[in-house]
């Protein structure tokens, strides 16, 4: 996501749009490579047997650690991104 503001900066977009843009360019393709990652683990902390009952805490643990993280970079990336260009930008003006 950084990467994609970065490159509609460059290309002279405004800092606002292109932290909109670029999170809005992301959004599907992150998204959907955590909720794949979280489906992964769906099996393991389902699994009745009693050789996986101590691998279903970590399993469940990094299941939603990685929904949350990715709630967290979905949300506090841009904005921490739009205040670091606003800041950015009055120092040099």
């Amino acid at each position: 996501m950084m990467d994609a503001i970065d490159r509609r900066i460059q290309a002279g977009t405004a800092p606002r749009q292109a932290v909109i843009g670029g999170a809005k360019s992301r959004f599907r393709p992150i998204t959907l490579t955590s909720v794949t990652t979280f489906l992964a683990f769906t099996p393991l902390i389902l699994e009745p047997a009693i050789q996986a009952q101590f691998l279903i805490p970590f399993a469940a643990s990094l299941g939603v650690g990685i929904m949350i993280a990715t709630g967290l970079l979905m949300l506090l990336l841009p904005a921490l991104m739009a205040v670091f260009l606003q800041v950015n930008s009055s120092r040099t003006s």
